[in-house]
């Protein structure tokens, strides 16, 4: 009895290495990633989510492992494996659970009221267009310049609208939207005069940064499409992003870009509607840097290279130059007239934390939203998310002014 539990205890140990061996193999594929996928195209990708997802990956090695030796009777060496998998289990999925538990909700409540997200301009430049949150809610409202006749554009009673564009002729207005129920964000376009509103594509993926074409004919928009296909578990944060276009009637749906980045800014489209501009992430599996990009009508690729952190890229009214920020909490904001930004002309330094810029339709001016910073009372960090507020500053960088808004949207 001593000599056969002894080689069952040896068997076990040794399937124990087996399967762990196993699982070792798959970190040293994805090590070597890279050179494999000159042989086998994908592999990156591929061995990427097996390793970030092993838990369930292993599967597809170690359920093979276990039949072959349930076949010779290797009952120990089988217990071992499963032991080694089940341990690998455990541990992916401690993981994620640190993971999530160190994540913040993808659209938290807010106990304060603040401005979120991009500001618009009408075509005319006599309104702007933004979401104005308060709780759990944000909707669109349209103001004057000067904060005066400050009214919601919707009627909609729940979730978040974020992000608005006024159609070309000034009369519509492209926005996204979630009820705070289906988890993502669709496009939707509304109508300013009688409030109501449509969704242009269904609630599935997470779709953002809506903006016409200046014909009007369709609107451009980031879609953020899940990768299901590649995994047995959904993880929000990972997702592959593309620029797309649709017409709006909700008909002819296109792919513009498809290379899957890891995030998209918002794009921004020429005057003449021939050319987009926007700031890429490639996934981080790529080791490769962001991007500035130009996309033009036949959807051939300028990269632009940066000698700076830049973000927010916007085309210039004209068409011809165009502005972005730079830096990580400090931002300064510069104007290009060429497609290479050591050209870029210092405009000014904007506050800290803010985020995109756009010109006024007649270029006199740039609106941004940023932050009133204030000090946390626990730990002195600033509170980024409160207290968000407009701000215009003219073209040459002078006359920096916070727009007031009426007490109920203040």
């Amino acid at each position: 009895m001593a000599n056969e539990n002894t080689i069952s205890g040896k068997q076990v140990s040794l399937g124990f290495l087996i399967g762990a061996s196993l699982n070792v193999a798959l970190f040293i594929c994805y090590g070597f990633s890279k050179s494999i996928d000159a042989f086998v195209p994908g592999f990156t990708k591929i061995s990427f989510e097996g390793v970030l997802f092993i838990g369930a990956a292993q599967l597809i090695y170690q359920v093979p492992a276990i039949a072959l030796f349930s076949r010779r009777s290797r009952r120990g060496i089988v217990r071992g494996i499963v032991l080694a998998a089940s341990l690998t289990m455990l541990l992916n999925a401690a993981c994620w659970g640190f993971v999530f538990a160190n994540t913040a909700p993808i659209r938290p409540s807010y106990q304060n009221h603040h401005i979120q997200g991009a500001v618009a301009f009408s075509p005319d430049g006599q309104y702007i267009a933004f979401s104005y949150v308060k709780g759990s809610s944000g909707f669109l409202y349209r103001a004057r310049l000067d904060g005066s006749e400050c009214k919601r554009i919707t009627n909609h009673t729940k979730g978040f609208e974020l992000n608005p564009a006024f159609s070309p002729d000034g009369k519509q207005v492209a926005y996204e939207y979630s009820d705070n129920e289906h988890g993502g964000y669709a496009i939707f376009i509304a109508d300013i005069q009688t409030g109501f509103f449509r969704p242009l594509v269904n609630l599935s993926d997470e779709d953002a940064w809506p903006i016409f074409a200046p014909d009007g004919k369709k609107i451009y928009f980031v879609r953020s499409i899940s990768l299901t296909k590649y995994r047995l578990v959904v993880i929000h944060p990972w997702f592959e992003r593309d620029l797309f276009s649709i017409g709006i009637d909700g008909s002819n749906l296109e792919q513009i870009t498809n290379q899957g980045y890891w995030f998209i800014s918002a794009p921004s489209i020429s005057a003449d509607g021939r050319m987009l501009l926007f700031r890429a992430w490639p996934q981080p599996r790529t080791g490769k840097p962001p991007q500035i990009i130009i996309l033009d009508s036949s959807k051939r690729q300028q990269e632009l290279k940066p000698n700076m952190s830049s973000f927010d890229p916007w085309f210039w009214p004209n068409g011809s130059s165009w502005i972005f920020t730079n830096g990580n909490s400090d931002r300064n904001l510069y104007r290009a007239d060429t497609p290479q930004e050591s050209a870029a002309k210092f405009v000014a330094k904007l506050p800290d934390y803010a985020d995109n810029p756009r010109p006024s339709p007649d270029g006199s001016f740039i609106a941004f939203v940023a932050p009133q910073l204030q000090r946390s009372p626990n730990q002195g960090e600033i509170d980024l998310e409160n207290l968000q507020s407009i701000y215009f500053i003219n073209a040459d960088g002078s006359g920096l002014r916070r727009v007031k808004f009426p007490v109920e949207v203040e």
